[in-house]
């Protein structure tokens, strides 16, 4: 029966895993990616001039129900009241400028530790950290924990427990999480 909802765990779960995987082969909703790229444009104007970045930004929902999510980081420490000075300037703008239509919920955060890094300037600021990163290498795809040692514009370097070093570029990297020593 069409909307049912699976009974048990496995179930669930297994439904979860199917709707994530269609989820990655839907096409993109014009609509929403317009919105994504003008939400950028607006952020890259906020934070000019100062030592934040920004990392991503989502927008889900429809007309009357979005959600447009912001992610902005910085090389140095951001506090909540950093955050909330450009949710406010930005919330300012969107609404000037009219760029969503109907009502919206802005959310706008650092990554925080449990997203994965997606930019050189986070690589930079995890310097130190242990992460665990997915990366493919020629035919096959692995997955290595080790401590950053470095980072630049154009890859990594990461030490193994084994004392090796390995380098990689952004380009080999599919995935990369801070790996919480707990």
């Amino acid at each position: 029966m069409p909307g049912a909802r699976p009974a048990c765990r496995v179930e669930r779960f297994f439904a979860l895993c199917i709707s994530r995987v269609y989820a990655l082969y839907l096409p993109v909703n014009p609509t929403q990616q317009r919105l994504a790229d003008r939400v950028r444009e607006l952020t890259e104007e906020v934070i000019a001039g100062t030592d934040y970045f920004l990392v991503e930004v989502q927008v889900r929902g429809h007309k009357g129900t979005r959600v447009v999510e912001v992610y902005v980081d910085s090389e140095t420490e951001m506090g909540h009241d950093d955050l909330a000075l450009v949710s406010k300037e930005l919330g300012f703008l969107l609404d000037v400028e009219d760029v969503v239509d109907g009502s919206y919920k802005l959310e706008l955060s650092s990554p925080g530790i449990k997203r994965p890094l997606m930019m050189p300037e986070q690589y930079r600021k995890n310097v130190g950290r242990t992460l665990r990163v997915r990366f493919e290498d020629e035919t096959k795809e692995e997955i290595v924990v080790g401590d950053l040692t470095d980072a630049d514009d154009e890859m990594i370097e990461l030490e193994l427990p084994s004392a090796e070093r390995l380098q990689l570029s952004y380009a080999a990297i599919t995935q990369a999480r801070i790996e919480l020593p707990w």
